[in-house]
């Protein structure tokens, strides 16, 4: 995953070309995405996102851009 923006705008980058309709498709039978808090190393926990989509997948097959939604994000120092 490359880095996230302020607007929880990011990318999934693959080393190689991958069926991405496929992925996208099935991203939440095979991953769970967390984020790890500012505190982490206070309280060790990490949370899940509120919402995580893919709003384009690139020609190549190699890139998807997704866009997350982060429970109160300004208490992840996100804002």
């Amino acid at each position: 995953m490359g880095p996230i923006n302020r607007y929880g705008q990011g990318t999934v980058v693959w080393s190689h070309p991958v069926n991405l309709t496929f992925v996208q498709e099935h991203w939440d039978e095979m991953f769970d995405v967390y984020i790890k808090n500012v505190t982490f190393r206070d309280h060790n926990t990490t949370m899940r996102v509120k919402d995580f989509f893919f709003y384009e997948l690139s020609e190549n097959d190699t890139v998807m851009y997704y866009n997350a939604t982060f429970y109160e994000p300004y208490k992840l120092g996100l804002l």
